[in-house]
């Protein structure tokens, strides 16, 4: 049973990977990572959608829990400049909260109380008509828009559309979140 050198066969030392098993294991470690890339990206996309639609819900709700507790207007409105309203900005560039104070609808430093950041570029933002400047929630927690009382926001990412997300906003200001398909197959 002793080898040549004096050492059990079973001891000899090994001699590393072939060239050909060293080939397969790359391929398998390729396939695996092409087969990984779009799940992982479709999740990405699920992820940044629901964290935008979040953001979005949370404004909504905190205003109008500001505007209860404060016994004023407050308002939400997109914005270019992190300091006041621009609605030809549009909301996907951010957007801020001001408790109206002098009731004119232009938010003060002092009146601020939230600025949002703009969504992720991969986001897209469909704003209701009637909340395309800005929406405004009052004491009693109505809501109003510049073109009505009510609406939709809808949040896509490219093309995928099973992702969608809704956020509502009824006329008696009740803010609502869904995930919903195919909302933007169309977009």
């Amino acid at each position: 049973m002793k080898a040549e050198s004096g050492f059990p066969r079973f001891w000899k030392s090994p001699r590393g990977m072939t060239m050909i098993e060293l080939m397969v294991t790359l391929a398998v470690a390729a396939t695996l990572v092409v087969l990984a890339i779009p799940s992982f990206e479709r999740t990405t996309r699920n992820a940044l959608l629901a964290t935008s639609a979040n953001d979005l819900s949370t404004s909504l709700s905190m205003a109008r829990a500001q505007a209860i507790k404060a016994r004023r207007n407050v308002r939400i409105c997109p914005t270019s400049n992190n300091t006041s309203c621009d609605a030809g900005a549009g909301w996907s560039n951010g957007w801020l909260m001001f408790v109206d104070r002098d009731a004119n609808g232009v938010p003060a430093t002092s009146e601020l109380v939230q600025v949002t950041d703009a969504l992720d570029s991969k986001v897209t933002l469909t704003v209701p008509a009637a909340f395309s400047q800005w929406v405004q929630f009052r004491p009693t927690g109505g809501v109003i828009g510049n073109g009505g009382n009510s609406g939709n926001f809808t949040l896509c990412s490219g093309d995928y559309h099973e992702f969608s997300r809704l956020v509502g906003v009824s006329a008696s200001g009740r803010v609502t979140t869904r995930k919903q398909a195919n909302l933007c197959a169309d977009s």
